[in-house]
């Protein structure tokens, strides 16, 4: 029987067998039958299970009512939540019912009134269901969601605007029902009629409800917590004049105190007003007072409360020590614990010097004090103390304004000179705010008018190629400050007070004294407050309401200055805004620069052309809205985005570094965190940021960015560092902004605009299409054409930032030959050895047995090492003959360097003998640091990328110690983390040092100290420890790390170096309304259309509008920034160049010091003034009996002696030689005495007789001199001694006709205009000349047809000090005036005015006696002041020693 088992079915072959006859068959075949028969019984029992199995069926029971069954669910967790949004917690789902149950109540309660009609109830049931679904399950995406997939608050936005808008639609219902009669009012010459107004606000809303689907969908309303914050902003800013907010709460915060600030001052104006003086009376001068200090303290205030509710907490409820205690006990024991679960021994160890708190196995607490000091941040501190001192600043200067203006307006100045003073008040003002915000930022930009192509102003660094210093204050710098302070604080004030007390009667007159006190209050917070916070656009508010209200629609239409002030500053921000979105649109869309980025573009460009008109509507009602204007996919064709606030992100995105401190031990060594460049760079920004927070507000008072107001945007561009600022809120004396730092390696279209923002346009010389040129220090036709058709300009090309230049070297091109590594290595164990050596516990390890024990073995004369990790390329004390690292070879190579470094120890005497423990620990420990190297290096030799592997690995702290002779370190982990991981990291800088200077290092002395320095000075630690993070951030000079980049294929380690110094930045402003278009544009491409493709065309390089850099800076994961700053808010207060201007905060301190300093200077000046006594004659020089210049009786006009006229000194005058007197019966050396003794300097005496006088001891000179309150201020007359004797020394001596004298200053004229050729008139104002010849040849007088010009020279026989105390040597000006002898001719000029050439050299013969006379002279009269100095500060008394010196 021949059949095919394997092919037939079993079911067929079954039916075979059981037809066939058993007798038919043989034996073997029965015997086949039943196998098979048996097989696929089998194989239907292993069948049959499976067919029939069934899947579970698995749902979720859901009790309804605690009295009913559970009700069955079907469905499992993805499908639920394909259905249904999850629930957090009971008042979110008590909160939908809740909205769901509104919306019902509203839309049934319109539908009952008949609104609606025919479609237009079905479309309104449409409205309503669609509200109410949307709180079961969210619409995603959603066009007004800032985010990607589910969120828990943009399901409230249908169900919350449904229920607003219906809510008014009743309220105007009603309201137009029940008060049948309106009184009808007429506004700027407007007749208005309330019931009309409303009626149709009503049906426009009623309207506007059916099209809540189409609004929705195309996104125009934001989610409702941004509405919230935008609504509150919007009535903060445009009705009381404040500034931009920061969050929800921030709005609240700031809308609450304006109502609160309006509600204290409409008392006084009420109870002002109602008196029959109106104006005049006593409560309305109170009045004025609060109103101006209080709007000047609200525009000080930050939008935040934060920072005033951190001070209030701190003062209300301090944290006790009790409580503090407890905190750190808690710590102290949660380290204990964990502590006692690690293995106090293992073979194989990873110890991180990161997690120390851990692993401290003698002190845990010391550990963590040791971490929590480390990253101790004390901006915080910092920035409450700023807040605390302006707060207590504005309590003073708020009390003293208040006073002030309660005092100026008291004198009825404001009214008596009315209606002539508000027009000269408007005039001044205009004038003055066109100078400081019109003409000085565009004479600073770098080209002013898009037309002249350099600064007319430039600062002192910008023709600097490399800025090594601060900025400097430039002359035009402080004048814009002082201007600014004088227009802020001044002239504004006056203007609005002036405005206030002349139409305060008008406005209750047509308002009512209710109304009227209301709107004055509102009207005169807004004006004051806005011109404190911002004052660079209020002369443009000023010049067109008085423009339009004033002379173009005349007295008729205006209502009051004040009225008309307020409306217009509303209508001048919306048209402004409408100016920018129209400038950015007809620049994106210009045809001869247009980028398309996909072909999507080139097909939207000619389809935009038809809706242009479609387009500005939609500009002027975003511009009312305050809403950006976007290019829809970046193309040419432009939507309306939904309101949102100046901040305009809704979500707090900030960016969290990735470090050792936020992530798992084990994943430190199984991987390198933050690999990536991006991540490492960040921290950068994060420094420039703090940078920026000290100084911006200054530097915006400077004038150093230009014109500034809230919102507007700009980039910072240097050779690696490119962000984008966003200046979020501008008041009076801070600044608050966001930084957006981009990647340091862009891509092609960021590297693209960023050389575009970089280009040098002087050198465009084209014009149309041929190229004649341009004028000198202008810009050619072609490059100011392409300049206005931008949307950024550059303001300033060398802004001053201090920072951190960064360096990133190869660190495979360092070690890639040998003999690189044996240096690294050699410098590796002489770490080693410096860090034992200065161990605090070296003489604990010394003393330790077990540590004895463990390295008696070394103590061998045959021991020898002979790890394969050692080899003979690397280890300079490799021994070829042993194959490994011996004793002898060790110490023939390292026991000069151990002698030095022991010999450097104090306090501590070590054995350091070849055999000493204290070599064999050095000895064990570079063992150990080599093997441990070798081992992290995979124990090849050859590749130095494993080398590298190893040494970044222990770098970073990750020692794994693989060899049982090294386990004996377990015994203190100090060895490790004090000894053996700092080396690692010296060594590496070290070997940085080799290249520069290979055989400095080869001297003991040199290297000692270099490590040392760098120990002290160097922070070299992992870019992922915290420890650098917080070197970074507190400014530490210098900075070394070793990283390990792994991107897009990269793996390479780059050895980073930081040095702390001052950056240079090119400051680019931009169109804050492209980058708010720009920025919406994103998001509603890759959150609602959801673009995933990363070459999207919206984010190419468009040159014309930065839009990569723009687009790039978007929160992500719209955009990729490397790093986002929190809201940051910057103190004028912490900008030290500014602080130097103005000054600081105010406080009774301050006042305290400041009058005491004055009463100091008064009462010096007056005894000063009043001398007395003497034992010389009045006729002999004019001095007084104690030496003291007497003014009465010396005639400063008299002329000199012949003798005299040639060694005029500088000084007060000269004196004879028998004006002198001993000094050895004087008990102590007083003020008069030594101020006699330093006459000497001026004395007319022969070169022999002085030469003789000062060799005998015992005979001294007497003179004048203007300190004589040494008694009363030692170290003010010792320093002011020191000038005068010096400047006596080294004065302008002048010799006439004799070749023996000296001469020691000799100038030439470089600036002939500031000649003062009219100062020997004889006036009362002249100053007084040393000698009448002088004066007589002093001036034009005697000149005639000579002049002075520039190259002249001449000495300088005389000199007039700016207040100095002597008449005779007083200026008369504010500077310096030297006077010059021409041949014949005395020249008086400004010392800036000439040039020092030096001096000739002295005389020969005696008159180098003489000369050297005069300067020991100086040095014994300078002696003798420091030691009255100390003696009246009592640190010393006076002995027979002492006098004999004296």
């Amino acid at each position: 029987m021949n059949l095919n088992i394997n092919n037939m079915n079993p079911n067929a072959l079954r039916v075979i067998f059981s037809e066939s006859s058993p007798s038919n068959l043989l034996e073997n075949d029965l015997e086949l039958v039943n196998v098979i028969q048996n097989g696929f019984h089998l194989m239907d029992s292993l069948e049959t299970p499976v067919q029939q199995q069934q899947e579970p069926k698995r749902y979720y029971q859901f009790r309804i009512f605690p009295c009913f069954t559970n009700v069955k669910i079907h469905f499992n967790r993805l499908m639920l939540l394909s259905l249904l949004d999850h629930n957090f917690t009971m008042f979110y789902t008590l909160l939908c019912l809740f909205l769901t149950i509104l919306v019902a109540l509203f839309g049934s309660w319109l539908l009952y009134l008949n609104f609606y009609k025919d479609i237009h109830v079905f479309i309104f049931c449409f409205v309503i269901a669609g509200c109410q679904y949307s709180m079961l399950k969210s619409v995603q995406p959603d066009a007004s969601s800032p985010t990607h997939g589910f969120n828990k608050i943009i399901i409230f936005s249908r169900p919350v605007y449904f229920i607003v808008v219906s809510g008014l639609v009743l309220l105007f219902h009603y309201s137009t029902l029940y008060k049948q009669t309106w009184g009808s009012f007429t506004v700027y010459s407007i007749e208005c009629n309330p019931k009309e107004v409303i009626s149709t606000a009503k049906e426009c809303l009623i309207t506007f409800l059916l099209y809540f689907p189409l609004v929705f969908s195309f996104g125009l309303f934001p989610q409702v917590n941004t509405c919230f914050m935008y609504f509150l902003e919007q009535i903060d800013i445009y009705i009381f004049g404040g500034n931009a907010t920061c969050s929800v709460v921030s709005a609240m915060y700031c809308v609450f105190r304006s109502i609160l600030s309006v509600f204290l001052l409409f008392g006084f104006a009420y109870a002002g007003l109602s008196e029959q003086k109106k104006s005049q009376h006593i409560l309305f001068s109170i009045y004025c007072g609060l109103i101006v200090a209080t709007s000047y303290h609200l525009s000080r205030c930050s939008s935040d409360p934060m920072p005033i509710w951190n001070i209030v907490k701190k003062y209300l409820c301090p944290m006790d020590d009790d409580h503090l205690e407890e905190k750190l006990q808690g710590k102290k024991l949660k380290a204990e614990a964990s502590r006692k679960n690690i293995r106090k021994e293992r073979k194989t160890s990873s110890i991180s010097r990161y997690d120390e708190s851990f692993r401290d196995e003698k002190s845990p607490s010391e550990s963590i004090n040791r971490i929590d000091q480390e990253l101790h941040d004390p901006l915080p501190q910092k920035l409450i103390h700023t807040v605390n001192a302006r707060l207590k600043s504005d309590l003073i200067i708020c009390t003293l304004v208040c006073i002030f203006v309660f005092g100026i307006h008291c004198s009825t100045v404001f009214s008596a000179l009315q209606p002539q003073l508000n027009p000269i008040l408007w005039a001044i003002t205009i004038s003055l705010g066109l100078l400081l915000h019109y003409i000085f930022p565009h004479l600073r930009k770098q080209l002013p008018w898009l037309c002249i192509s350099r600064p007319v102003l430039k600062a002192n660094e910008y023709s600097q190629f490399e800025v090594r210093g601060q900025a400097k204050i430039m002359w035009f710098e402080k004048l814009h400050v002082y201007l600014c302070f004088f227009e802020r604080n001044i002239v504004y004030p006056v203007l609005f007070i002036a405005s206030i007390t002349y139409d305060a009667p008008l406005i209750v007159d047509k308002f009512g004294l209710l109304g009227g006190s209301l709107i004055l209050t509102v009207c005169a917070l807004k004006a004051l407050r806005s011109s404190f916070s911002d004052p660079s656009y209020q002369y443009l508010i000023l010049c067109f309401s008085v423009l339009l209200f004033q002379y173009d629609f005349g007295n008729k239409v205006s209502e009051t200055f004040l009225l008309d002030y307020c409306l217009t500053s509303i209508v001048f921000c919306k048209s402004y805004e409408f100016l920018l979105k129209i400038q950015f649109v007809i620049t994106y869309i210009a045809p001869w620069q247009i980028t398309w980025g996909s072909a999507f573009h080139a097909f939207a460009q000619p389809f935009s052309v038809p809706h242009s008109a479609m387009m500005f509507l939609q500009a002027c009602i975003s511009a009312i809205m305050s809403s950006p204007l976007y290019p829809f996919l970046g193309s040419a064709i432009f939507l309306t985005s939904y309101p949102r606030p100046v901040k305009f992100w809704e979500r707090d995105y900030n960016t969290r570094r990735a470090d050792h401190s936020n992530t798992r031990l084990v994943t430190q060594f199984d991987r390198t965190i933050g690999s990536d460049d991006n991540n490492l760079n960040s921290i950068f920004y994060e420094h420039l940021t703090r940078s920026l927070q000290h100084s911006l507000c200054g530097d915006l008072a400077l004038g150093r960015w230009g014109s500034v107001s809230q919102g507007d945007c700009f980039v910072l561009a240097s050779d690696y560092l490119n962000c984008l600022i966003h200046i979020v809120e501008v008041g009076n004396g801070l600044v608050t902004f966001q930084m957006r730092g981009l990647e340091f390696r862009g891509t092609y279209c960021q590297q693209r605009e960023v050389e575009a923002i970089s280009q040098n346009v002087e050198d465009n010389e084209g014009c149309c299409c041929c190229e004649p040129g341009h004028l000198p220090h202008l810009l050619s036709l072609n490059a100011a054409f392409s300049q206005r058709w931008l949307a950024w300009e550059v303001t300033t090309t060398k802004y001053v930032l201090e920072g951190y230049s960064i360096s990133d070297i190869p660190a495979a091109s360092m070690l890639q030959v040998f003999d690189f590594r044996k240096v690294l290595i050699s410098y590796y164990v002489r770490s080693i050895i410096y860090y034992a050596s200065k161990a605090s516990k070296l003489e604990e390890w010394l003393s330790n047995p077990q540590i004895q024990a463990a390295l008696r073995g070394t103590l061998d004369r045959s021991f020898v090492d002979l790890d394969p990790v050692f080899n003979m390329n690397i280890d300079e004390d490799y021994d070829f003959r042993s194959s490994g690292i011996t004793r002898n070879s060790y110490c023939s190579n390292y026991l000069d360097w151990i002698h030095y470094c022991v010999g450097r120890r104090k306090n501590l005497t070590i054995d350091k003998a070849k055999d000493s423990p204290f070599v064999s620990l050095c000895f064990a420990l570079s063992l150990l640091g080599r093997r441990t190297l070798g081992a992290a290096s995979h124990n090849t030799v050859s590749s130095v990328e494993f080398f590298l592997y190893g040494l970044h690995a222990l770098f970073k702290g990750d020692f794994r110690i693989t060899c049982e002779r090294d386990e004996w370190v377990f015994i203190d982990m100090d060895l490790l983390k004090k000894v053996v991981a700092p080396a690692v990291k010296m060594s590496l800088k070290l070997h940085q040092d080799h290249f520069t200077s290979p055989d400095d290092y080869d001297d003991p002395a040199t290297l000692y100290n270099a490590i040392s320095q760098h120990n002290d000075k160097l922070v070299i630690s992992h870019e992922g420890d915290p420890t650098w993070r917080n070197a970074v951030l507190s400014g530490t000079q210098s900075l070394l790390a070793l990283r390990h980049v792994l991107d897009d294929g990269v793996d390479e380690y780059k050895v980073i170096m930081l040095n702390k110094r001052y950056l240079s930045f090119r400051i680019i402003k931009m169109n804050r309304e492209c980058v708010r278009g720009l920025w919406a544009g994103q998001q509603q491409e890759l959150v609602y259309l959801r673009n995933k493709n990363p070459e999207r065309g919206s984010i190419q390089n468009a040159k014309q509008a930065l839009r990569n850099i723009i687009n790039s800076s978007c929160d992500q994961p719209i955009g990729y920034p490397i790093f986002v700053s929190p809201l940051t808010t910057s103190y004028a207060e912490t900008n030290e160049q500014l602080s130097s201007i103005v000054g600081g905060s105010l406080s009774l301190g301050v006042v305290k010091r400041a009058v005491m300093r004055f009463w100091r200077r008064i009462q010096r000046r007056c005894i000063e003034g009043c001398s007395s006594g003497g034992t010389v004659g009045h006729e002999e020089g004019g001095f007084g009996h104690d030496g003291v210049f007497a003014m009465t009786t010396f005639n400063i006009h008299a002329p000199y002696p012949p003798s005299i006229e040639s060694n005029i000194m500088s000084g007060a005058g000269s004196m004879s030689r028998g004006n002198r007197s001993s000094l050895a019966s004087i008990g102590k050396p007083s003020s008069s005495t030594l101020a006699s003794l330093a006459g000497l300097l001026s004395s007319n005496s022969n070169p022999s007789e002085s030469s003789t006088k000062h060799m005998n001891p015992s005979t001294n000179t007497i003179v004048s001199s203007n300190c004589d309150n040494i008694s009363t201020n030692p170290s003010e007359c010792s320093r002011e001694l020191k000038t005068e004797a010096m400047g006596s020394a080294v004065g302008q001596v002048k010799s006439e006709g004799s070749s023996g004298v000296a001469t020691l200053e000799r100038v030439r004229i470089i600036d002939p205009y500031q000649v003062h050729d009219a100062l020997n008139l004889g006036r009362r104002i002249d100053v007084m000349w040393p000698d009448e010849k002088m004066r007589a040849r002093g001036g034009r007088t005697f000149w005639k047809d000579w002049l002075p010009e520039i190259g002249m020279e001449g000495q300088v026989v005389h000199k007039w000090i700016p207040n100095h105390r002597d008449p005779n040597r007083r200026s008369n000006v504010d500077r310096t005036i030297l006077l010059i002898k021409i041949e014949d001719k005395y020249v008086p000029i400004s010392e800036s005015g000439v040039m020092n050439v030096g001096g000739v050299g002295v005389g020969e013969g005696e008159d180098k006696n003489d000369a050297r006379f005069i300067i020991h002279s100086c040095k014994y009269v300078i002696h003798l002041v420091e030691i009255h100095r100390e003696f009246s500060s009592g640190s010393i008394t006076y002995d027979a020693r002492d006098r004999k010196r004296c």
